[in-house]
C-alpha cells in the first residue's frame, strides 16, 4: 500500500512540475562522426505564475542528462559539469547549448538516446524531457597521414574524413596521438563540394594546411596547429584564377582567388549563459 501511495504522489509531482515547465532537446542531427562534439540545444519555459530559480543543490547541477546505448546501458559520466544559475520570470523562455562529448562516455559506434533531466527548484524531484535519438559513426577517411611529433618519439595520425548530412558531404579534420591513445581533435571544416578532394599539407611538424571546394566557384582554407588548435581560417572565391596551397620557402600559402570575409566558428562550452526570451519580447 505504502508503495502504491509513493507512485501516486510521484506522479502527482510529474503533472504539476509539467504543467509548470516546458524542457525539451530540439531535435538534434541523425547521426554524428565519432569523437566530434554532440551539441545539443536545450530549451527550459516557465509556464508558472511565479519566478523560478534553477540552481545547483547538494552538490549536483540543476541540469544533467540520461544518456543511453542501444542495449538499454546508461553511458557513464566522464566527468563533472555545473552550469551558471538559471531565474525564470513567468512566461520566459531560456535557450542554451551543451557539448555531451566531454562529459558523456560517448567512445562507441551506436546509436544513443538522451533526455535532459532538470530539478526542481524546491528540490523536491526531477522533470525529464521527451528522448531524441541520434547515431555515431565512422565516416568515410579520404586522406590520411602519420607524422612524428619535432623533439619528440610520438607519432600522430592526421585525417581527413567525409561524413553525409542532411544528403550533403561535410569534411572533418581529426588529429589523434597513437602513442597517448587519444583523439586530439574531431572538427567539421563545412560542405565538400561532390567529386572534389581537398588539398592538405603538413609543414614542418607544426602546421596542418587544408583547402577544398565548397561550391562551384567557393573554397574554404584552414590552418592548424598539431595540437588541434585552429590558427586561421579564410573564405576565397575562385575568380580568373582557382586558389591553391603552394609552398613559398618551405612555407605553405594559398595563391590565386579571391579572399573573402573571414568566417569565424562559434566557441560552445557548458558555461554558456543562457538567452532569455521575455513574453512578447
Amino acid at each position: 500500500m505504502k508503495c502504491w501511495v509513493w507512485i501516486i504522489c510521484f506522479l502527482g509531482f510529474a503533472t504539476v512540475a509539467q504543467s509548470q515547465v516546458q524542457l525539451q532537446i530540439v531535435r538534434p542531427r541523425v547521426n554524428y562522426l565519432l569523437y566530434e562534439p554532440i551539441v545539443l540545444e536545450i530549451v527550459v519555459k516557465n509556464e508558472s505564475g511565479k519566478t523560478l530559480k534553477f540552481q545547483e543543490q547538494g552538490g549536483q547541477s540543476w541540469l544533467r542528462f540520461l544518456v543511453k546505448r542501444s542495449n538499454g546501458l546508461l553511458a557513464r559520466k566522464a566527468r563533472d559539469f555545473s552550469l551558471p544559475p538559471l531565474t525564470l520570470e513567468p512566461g520566459d523562455e531560456a535557450k542554451f547549448k551543451f557539448d555531451l562529448v566531454p562529459y558523456y562516455q560517448i567512445r562507441e559506434i551506436d546509436s544513443y538516446e538522451v533526455s535532459a533531466v532538470l530539478q526542481s527548484p524546491d528540490g523536491e524531484g526531477d522533470l525529464i524531457s521527451p528522448k531524441v535519438v541520434f547515431s555515431v559513426i565512422k565516416g568515410r577517411a579520404i586522406w590520411s597521414e602519420q607524422r612524428g611529433m619535432p623533439g619528440s618519439n610520438e607519432r600522430r595520425t592526421f585525417s581527413l574524413i567525409a561524413n553525409l548530412i542532411e544528403d550533403r558531404v561535410t569534411l572533418y579534420a581529426q588529429i589523434e596521438s597513437e602513442d597517448n591513445n587519444a583523439v586530439l581533435m574531431c572538427k567539421p571544416l563545412g560542405f565538400l563540394m561532390s567529386g572534389q578532394d581537398p588539398e592538405t599539407e603538413i609543414e614542418g611538424g607544426e602546421k596542418w594546411h587544408i583547402l577544398f571546394r565548397t561550391g562551384a566557384e567557393q573554397f574554404r582554407y584552414f590552418e592548424f596547429g598539431v595540437d588541434g588548435e585552429m590558427l586561421h581560417q579564410e573564405d576565397y572565391a575562385s575568380v580568373e584564377t582557382r586558389p591553391r596551397l603552394v609552398n613559398i620557402g618551405g612555407a605553405f600559402r594559398v595563391i590565386g582567388g579571391v579572399n573573402a570575409e573571414q568566417m569565424r566558428g562559434e566557441t560552445l562550452s557548458e558555461a554558456q549563459p543562457a538567452a532569455v526570451t521575455r513574453p512578447g519580447g
